[in-house]
């Protein structure tokens, strides 16, 4: 087998027994992309597989196993169901033709055609593939847009709306399918916005306003909407198109914030009554739903020196830059910011997490922003200023609280961040504080180890129920030059937060991928396999799939033996969309564990949709086994349910004799855990498990 390094866009698979067909093939086609070969049909589908073509060329009679057969296997891989496939042959018959092109092919040409016919014949359909593939982005974009989109006929009858038009309005698809868009009507539309609308439709222009529309449940909701004619090429129209934006929560704000009419003359952010006001309501809410909010302080470092140097004239423009940089670079659309006076600025965060400590993390991510914003240079009148500003940071609940008592405490805490040396920020409660301020290291210190590649991998061994070494679990490590081993629990977690979990993710899946290659040629070796664990947030990242087939292509390794360990949490959200994406990667070869199971929440119904192959009965359990009669019904339960559904159960955890026989009793055969063998780097690993087929644990 050999390819011909052509172009890199498109790929084109040749298969066919005659070698001097496929030169010829080659030939004519090494304009058109990267041209891949074999002469061997049963090799075909795997070949397709991990180069994954944009188009096939086959060859109807072959030893073995013939095209068409060929073209039916290839149509029933998920991952090539859209390659087109052309028959090169020398039959001409009518029947084969039929049969070709019902097996899946889109086309059938003779082998003695004229070379250009050929390429032109390739070219055209990768265009049409082309076509379809970006109408079919086109397609998911209007599908998946945060906008309603409605499309009517010329009458007005809907043709089509998407699903937040579903989600914005409470009807469904097939209840306003039909129907005229005055269902949504409240009202409460002027008529001249309607005789606006018309007029400017019937003249072929766009037309731009605000419906306020009801809801199927009866609420009324507010949309900013432009509709447009859509007309053929000769200008008749032929339908309406509808985008629309719900701003009902935005408007209803600005409303009340123009009722109350108490905004900062010089930056026109609210003043400090306003503010009190809307912290009221803050802290009702935390108190009815139990989550946190935070009130920031902030006074800008030396700000009176500015004033008294170049005069309030260019003091006014620093402050008033200064709240639209807040405004617009640091805040969401629903966090309060005030001009309490002076220089000094409030912020309502809301909305933070029920958990303390992460609420503290967001609230820290947004005092960061504010630094750095401040910090960015300010010109005016040819006068460079460099800021600096001082933040408090009050965590709330709203139990027992005031309004007064938490401005007081962020006030407070403010102050502290300026005898700290200002350019800071600090927080009320000073375990927290302290908390932050490891994180801000450990962060630098994460970012550091990643560039200067100083994680390493582990991998802690698995065996079976004769003790057999089957395999490995790759465990990622940090040695810190100065704290020594952190903690993965600790680290990971921060690298999810601080998103670098792609990259570190993608480094540890080709480590491993090398790793495996390496060890798979050895004697012995052949079969060993190694389990990745994948993070929530790079199993969901756009371009997993396709980073992962490119590694498997790179490092050559067979895709049956990587195990990618997934946890319930990773599927609970989009499951249709997980499952999609866990078989495109099944139709590469690669396998799936469901890591730490019977922890999550995950339902049997979603479970048995999923292709796993195997479930890790969690430590959790495993741990108590010999002494919780609960837990030994659990185990026992995972084990009769994961042998059912046909995967492979492995326990992990397993620490010493006492759990390894029970779990050996009732039914597991597989195990990980200190007891077998504890993680090391790649080196040890092998030189401890040399004679892997032969190693028996010393109990």
């Amino acid at each position: 087998m050999d390819s011909m390094t052509t172009c890199k866009q498109t790929r084109i698979l040749i298969v066919d027994d005659d070698s001097g067909a496929i030169r010829v093939l080659t030939q004519i086609l090494k304009d058109v992309g990267k041209v891949y070969f074999t002469t061997d049909s049963t090799q075909a589908l795997e070949l397709a597989l991990s180069v994954t073509p944009d188009f096939i060329l086959l060859d109807i009679e072959m030893p073995e196993l013939n095209g068409i057969d060929l073209c039916q296997r290839i149509k029933n891989q998920y991952a090539l169901s859209d390659v087109p496939i052309l028959f090169v042959t020398c039959h001409t018959d009518v029947d084969t033709e039929t049969r070709a092109l019902t097996a899946g092919a889109i086309d059938f040409i003779h082998k003695s055609a004229n070379p250009v016919l050929i390429k032109t014949r390739v070219q055209n359909y990768l265009a049409l593939k082309h076509h379809y593939d970006e109408q079919r982005k086109l397609a998911q974009a209007v599908e998946q847009s945060s906008d309603s989109i409605i499309i009517t006929d010329i009458d007005g009858n809907i043709e089509y709306v998407n699903p937040m038009s579903e989600k914005s309005s409470g009807y469904s698809r097939q209840e306003m399918l039909g129907q005229n868009p005055r269902l949504l009507a409240s009202g409460k539309t002027s008529a001249q916005a309607y005789q606006n609308l018309w007029s400017a439709l019937t003249s072929g222009r766009t037309w731009r306003g605000e419906f306020i529309n009801r809801r199927k449940d009866g609420s009324e909701y507010i949309e900013r909407a432009n509709v447009s004619p859509i007309a053929q090429a000769d200008g008749k129209i032929t339908h309406y198109l509808a985008i629309k934006t719900d701003i009902t929560d935005q408007t209803l704000m600005q409303d009340e914030i123009s009722r109350l009419g108490r905004f900062d003359s010089l930056t026109n952010l609210p003043n400090r009554r306003q503010l009190q006001e809307r912290l009221r309501q803050v802290l009702s809410a935390c108190s009815r739903h139990q989550h946190a909010s935070a009130l920031l302080f902030i006074d800008i470092d030396d700000f009176r020196r500015l004033n008294d140097i170049y005069g309030h004239s260019l003091g006014d423009k620093v402050l008033t830059e200064i709240s639209l940089r807040l405004r617009q670079d640091c805040l969401r659309t629903e966090d309060v910011i005030a001009r309490l006076g002076g220089d000094e600025f409030a912020v309502i965060i809301e909305n933070l997490s029920k958990d303390l400590w992460v609420a503290a993390s967001q609230a820290e991510e947004v005092a960061e922003k504010i630094l750095v914003t401040i910090t960015k240079p300010l010109v005016f009148d040819s006068i460079e200023q460099h800021l600096t500003a001082s933040l408090g940071i009050y965590l709330f609940t709203g139990d027992d609280l005031d309004v007064e008592e938490a401005i007081k405490r962020a006030d407070a805490t403010m102050y502290r961040a300026k005898a700290a040396g200002k350019n800071c920020f600090k927080f009320y409660d000073p375990q927290i504080q302290r908390d932050i301020e490891r994180r801000i290291t450990l962060e630098t210190d994460l970012r550091r180890a990643v560039s200067e590649q100083q994680l390493t991998i582990f991998f802690q061994p698995q065996f079976d129920q004769d003790k057999r070494l089957t395999g490995a679990e790759v465990l990622l490590r940090w040695e810190h030059s100065e704290q020594g081993m952190i903690p993965p629990s600790e680290f990971i977690p921060l690298a999810e937060e601080k998103g670098l979990i792609i990259s570190i993710g993608l480094w540890v899946l080709k480590s491993a991928c090398l790793q495996l290659r390496t060890w798979n040629m050895k004697p012995g070796w052949e079969q060993f396999q190694l389990s990745v664990n994948i993070s929530p947030c790079q199993f969901r990242d756009k371009d997993f799939v396709s980073d992962l087939r490119e590694l498997i292509i790179e490092t050559g390794i067979l895709p049956h033996h990587l195990v990618l360990e997934i946890t319930e949490s990773t599927v609970l959200e989009g499951v249709s969309s997980i499952i999609e994406k866990m078989n495109a990667l099944k139709a590469l070869g690669v396998r799936f564990s469901m890591d730490d199971f019977g922890t999550g929440y995950s339902s049997l119904s979603q479970l048995k949709q999923l292709p796993l192959n195997e479930l890790k009965i969690d430590q959790s359990f495993v741990r108590e086994l010999a002494i919780d009669a609960n837990d030994e019904v659990i185990v026992r339960t995972i084990i009769a349910m994961g042998q059912n559904l046909g995967l492979t159960v492995i326990a992990e955890g397993v620490e010493n004799a006492s759990q390894y026989d029970k779990l050996l009793a009732q039914g597991c055969k597989h195990f990980q855990g200190y007891w077998f063998g504890r993680p090391l780097p790649a080196e040890a690993f092998e030189h401890m498990y040399q004679s892997a087929s032969e190693y028996i644990h010393n109990s």
